[in-house]
């Protein structure tokens, strides 16, 4: 049996959260890889023929397409093949790696009071969650976070794509000297409960305060005279899914936060 056919015999891995995702022998390179350049032997040839080591001792323990290893098993595996080929010295460098890692994956987790970590948080160095969570992420009564990065993010993105919205040529128009009932649109701002994940865009729900500054980017505009459609006329087009369009944007904007090309600061 070559690699390949090794290889496709374990589709998925168990991570610590409990979650299954797909495997990918190049991850175990990358680390091994890793550990091969703190002792001055980076070798990319040489940690992806030892990556294949590793996939056939997994095979050879019994983990298969119905019996998917955990991330531990697969670290585990790693470093007694490291030791096995003679490789000692980067098995210890992998060991204080893999430390390392544990270390800092926990001291995310106490900052964001996380049982495990969210693709943002393990993107994201330390000092940028702490920043997060001191200003940033909702918390409830008892000043305990309640929410991921990756959902404030979403959060976030959300509500620059309502403001992107509300220029859409279906409702806005610079010049329209249009007369609309304001009060009407106030009118919601009191009971903003009740609109709490009513309406989305694409997947994406808007909460409360999404409604409410899609109320206010209303009202500035209709007392400019720019509206073209009632507040009530701009719900039913949203539910009628006119605007869902402008979830890529919000990708894209969750996306470029996300990779930290471009970071708000309030």
């Amino acid at each position: 049996m070559d690699n390949s056919q090794i290889e496709s015999t374990i589709n998925e891995i168990r991570k610590r959260s409990g979650a299954v995702t797909a495997f990918n022998q190049d991850k175990i390179s990358n680390a091994i890889y890793k550990a091969l350049a703190a002792t001055s032997k980076a070798d990319r040839v040489l940690a992806d023929q030892l990556a294949n080591k590793v996939v056939q001792k997994l095979v050879e323990q019994g983990f298969t397409s119905t019996r998917s290893p955990s991330v531990e098993d697969i670290q585990d595996i790693v470093e007694s093949t490291l030791i096995d080929s003679g490789n000692s010295d980067i098995a210890k460098a992998y060991i204080v790696y893999r430390h390392e890692r544990r270390k800092l994956r926990d001291e995310k987790m106490k900052v964001l009071n996380a049982r495990s970590l969210d693709p943002v948080s393990k993107k994201f160095d330390l000092n940028c969650l702490r920043v997060l969570a001191s200003r940033y992420l909702f918390r409830n009564g008892k000043n305990e976070i309640t929410e991921t990065p990756t959902q404030m993010f979403e959060r976030v993105a959300i509500l620059v794509g309502v403001g992107d919205l509300m220029y859409d040529s279906q409702i806005f128009e610079k010049s329209a000297n249009a007369t609309q009932n304001i009060e009407e649109a106030k009118s919601y701002l009191e009971k903003l409960d009740n609109f709490d994940y009513k309406f989305k865009i694409g997947d994406y729900f808007l909460n409360k305060y999404h409604f409410r500054s899609m109320i206010n980017h209303y009202i500035t505009l209709a007392n400019n005279g720019q509206m073209k459609v009632s507040f009530k006329e701009l719900l039913t087009l949203i539910a009628a899914k006119k605007f869902d369009s402008y979830a890529e944007r919000i990708t894209e904007y969750f996306e470029m936060m996300t990779s930290q090309d471009f970071l708000p600061n309030s």
